[in-house]
């Protein structure tokens, strides 16, 4: 055994410490590994979040724009309480299928298979 293969402890003379490499274990062993449909709910709410403030941003910009647009509408008020009820509500069914559908496919597939796969 090399002395110069190995650490001296702070605070201890002559007492060998090995060269740590990696992450030191835990007495307990692994952590558990964390169930897989649990980060569809996780991914779900950071989308959830990210639509309603895009809805809400869009929704103030467009009460504020609505005068400076006026002019270039034909038809329709620049007002009309149908299109500022019906276009937020698609637009957030639209980005929350756009979160949830990814999410469940990516929730179905076993994280080794692919790993193993790249």
């Amino acid at each position: 055994m090399k002395i110069d293969n190995l650490k001296l402890a702070p605070g201890k003379p002559g007492t060998p410490q090995a060269k740590t490499v990696g992450a030191p274990v835990k007495p307990g062993g692994a952590p558990p590994k964390p169930n897989p449909t649990a980060i569809t709910p996780a991914q779900g709410a950071a989308g959830v979040r990210l639509a309603v403030a895009g809805v809400v941003i869009g929704m103030a910009s467009s009460f504020g724009l609505t005068r400076s647009i006026a002019t270039f509408l034909f038809g329709v008020k620049a007002w009309d309480p149908a299109v500022f009820v019906v276009v937020p509500i698609v637009l957030t069914a639209v980005a929350l299928a756009a979160v949830w559908l990814p999410a469940g496919r990516a929730s179905r597939i076993d994280p080794i298979v692919a790993l193993r796969y790249e």
